[in-house]
């Protein structure tokens, strides 16, 4: 693929975190998220623009757009955890949400919601990975 089509997704994962931003942040406050339900919703849009930035986050070609969209990732990142905390906190305490209506009514598979590691973050710490699980490993034996 060229760097024009990661360009291209990268600007779509910002076009979706725009449109994340309008419904966290409207207007008129009233508007805002109130329940599990809008959570949810913004939760699974998050973890969609988190899917689109970690695809292009690999392979842009520019170090400064790479540095942006890696920064940008790693927002993301921390803003899927805040939101899980709060959906958490509105679901009585219970870690398991049931994401499947929300996946429904936005057209979109369960793969949207599964959160894997950055690649960048991987690539990076391999050697570090590499040394820990041999520590690991001796320490079993």
């Amino acid at each position: 693929m060229s760097h024009v089509t990661y360009d291209n997704l990268w600007e779509d994962a910002m076009r979706e975190l725009v449109s994340v931003l309008k419904l966290e942040v409207p207007t008129y406050t009233f508007q805002g998220p109130q329940n599990l339900v809008d959570y949810c919703r913004i939760y699974v849009k998050y973890s969609k623009a988190y899917k689109l930035l970690e695809e292009c986050s690999d392979m842009l070609v520019h170090p400064q757009k790479r540095m942006d969209c890696m920064k940008t990732l790693e927002a993301v990142v921390g803003r899927i955890l805040e939101i899980k905390h709060w959906m958490v906190h509105l679901n009585t305490g219970k870690e398991v949400i049931n994401l499947e209506d929300t996946l429904v009514n936005m057209t979109l598979s369960p793969d949207t919601v599964e959160i894997i590691p950055p690649r960048h973050l991987v690539n990076d710490n391999a050697k570090n990975l590499e040394i820990r699980e041999k520590f690991l490993l001796s320490s079993i034996k």
